[in-house]
């Protein structure tokens, strides 16, 4: 950034604290945890899953695969609601967590809920009741998600990998998925 070529002023963004650099979408709560996961690969970070969130989007949207990679490890330790690791999922490409998610979703017997519904989008939520139904009746649940789901688990897994996730063989699928 310093090496750019400087205005006729002579002040750089990031110089001091007057002319600050601006980083654009990226909120100084989130910029600090992953300052803070950063560090910690050295050792034990201590942020909430909404902090380890914040490093896994900065993370992703930078490409720091070590750090993304770190934070999908201590997210799992936190317990996610369905829809979380369904949305988290799909936002930032970690195709276990959609599986599972999507999984949770079409075997649980409770509806899913106004709140729920804004987060997950009508359409989603059409094919997670489409799924229950079919699961309702003794369809198996592998099958009926893999038909419903398999294209954007597809698409969610290929992103993965562009952020630097590994290759797997055979790709993740619901019908391996057996809780």
């Amino acid at each position: 950034m310093f090496s750019l070529p400087q205005d006729n002023v002579g002040v750089v963004d990031g110089s001091d604290d007057e002319h600050p650099l601006v980083l654009q979408g990226v909120e100084s709560a989130d910029f600090e945890n992953i300052l803070e996961a950063l560090v910690a690969q050295q050792r034990t970070a201590t942020l909430t899953q909404r902090g380890w969130i914040s490093v896994l989007k900065l993370a992703t949207m930078w490409g720091m695969h070590d750090a993304r990679r770190l934070a999908i490890k201590e997210l799992i330790k936190f317990r996610m609601s369905d829809v979380d690791l369904v949305v988290y999922g799909k936002e930032y490409a970690v195709v276990d967590w959609v599986i599972s998610g999507y999984w949770d979703l079409a075997h649980r017997k409770n509806v899913i809920t106004t709140e729920e519904v804004s987060r997950l989008t009508l359409p989603t939520c059409r094919k997670v009741w489409q799924a229950q139904t079919s699961i309702s009746h003794s369809q198996p649940g592998g099958t009926v998600l893999e038909n419903m789901f398999s294209s954007e688990v597809d698409e969610i897994y290929q992103r993965g990998q562009a952020f630097g996730d590994e290759v797997r063989s055979p790709k993740p699928s619901f019908i391996r998925h057996v809780k």
